[in-house]
């Protein structure tokens, strides 16, 4: 069993932001909270452009065009023949009149039914956004993972396993009320997005479920198997805000890059109070540690992105940790890796 200092262990689990750089004039940069970026009125043309185009229904748009093209066609044949399309001479030119006259309303009628389907869509895709995001916020409130963390510090120095907070038996309540109800609606979404939804909530389903360990817990329960449990729904939490997180990137539009931003912060912060307490707790011998260290490259620079550096730097850069680092590097290209590499080693010296 490693034994993890209390002073990391309660940097984990407060899981603070470094100071934001001050201003030219000498006035801290102060963060907008998500529901002033939310309230935030976006302008007359971005609100008609998010009206009409979605990353979310780009197909249901191309059909929607092909209708109208078609629709199109139909009007400027009419118009070239002139009076001699309304004309009947033949069985033949009857089909022909039939055809102009329900255009109209097949055009109408597509156009409802490619709007109706457009409109469900997209309210499943804010609805399902705004639980992910309500649930990564409620786990950053109320310090879920934190109170984990001083559960994990009692059990070891203290010997005290008395269950505060979060750090308990998971209740009764639901969470994936608007997912179990549109699901149905979400088929349609691009297959990455489904995976990493389907895997949040599975993770999640799977962290609560993991808690139940604690109703076994007594005087002859072995310390070991504890600290364990403790891991074992940490790592859980961990994989949860790890796929929420990359559901939120597709789940949002490109052009809510503010509100999408202080997601990504909120997540970021969750996600590396998990993979640094994991990477601390996990012994080197256990199959999950190989999978946390190959991930340290991309958490440097969330990190180093979010201003999380000074807690990233609760755990001390290992070799193997060095190595992970520099491939990441490689990957964003010689300026921004290099750049990386040489801010992470430089505040770790």
């Amino acid at each position: 069993m490693t034994l993890i200092s209390k002073e990391r262990l309660r940097r984990l689990r407060e899981r603070k932001q470094d100071e934001p750089e001050s201003m030219a004039g000498g006035e801290p940069v102060t963060q907008p909270t998500y529901e002033a970026v939310c309230d935030d009125d976006p302008g007359l043309l971005l609100r008609c452009w998010r009206f009409i185009h979605s990353r979310h229904t780009w197909g249901v748009e191309l059909v929607f065009a092909l209708v109208l093209a078609l629709f199109a066609l139909t009007c400027w044949a009419c118009f070239k023949r002139g009076p001699k399309a309304l004309a009947v001479t033949s069985l033949d030119d009857m089909g022909k009149l039939v055809t102009i006259l329900l255009s109209p309303l097949l055009f109408v009628t597509a156009l409802q039914f490619l709007y109706s389907t457009g409109v469900k869509r997209r309210g499943s895709v804010a609805m399902m956004r705004s639980e992910i995001v309500s649930i990564a916020r409620l786990f950053a409130a109320a310090n879920i993972v934190g109170d984990f963390i001083d559960l994990y510090s009692r059990s070891c120095y203290a010997r005290d396993t008395s269950k505060l907070g979060f750090a308990s038996v998971a209740g009764k309540e639901s969470y994936m009320t608007v997912f179990d109800k549109n699901i149905e609606h979400l088929g349609s979404l691009h297959a990455v997005l489904l995976d990493h939804i389907a895997a949040f909530y599975s993770f999640l389903k799977a962290s609560r479920d993991a808690t139940g360990a604690l109703a076994n817990w007594n005087d002859a329960y072995p310390t070991r198997r504890k600290l364990d449990d403790i891991v074992d729904i940490i790592y859980l939490c961990f994989l949860t805000m790890m796929h929420g997180h990359h559901a939120v990137n597709r789940l949002f539009e490109k052009s809510d890059k503010a509100r999408a931003d202080l997601v990504k912060d909120v997540f970021t912060g969750l996600e590396l109070q998990c993979y640094l307490f994991l990477l601390l707790a996990v012994d080197k011998a256990d199959y999950r540690y190989a999978a946390l260290t190959s991930r340290y490259g991309y958490y440097a620079h969330l990190a180093d992105r979010f201003c999380y550096v000074d807690l990233f730097l609760t755990v001390p850069m290992s070799t193997e940790l060095k190595a992970s680092l520099r491939k990441f590097a490689k990957k964003l290209g010689k300026t921004r890796g290099d750049r990386l590499e040489l801010r992470m080693t430089r505040a770790a010296s």
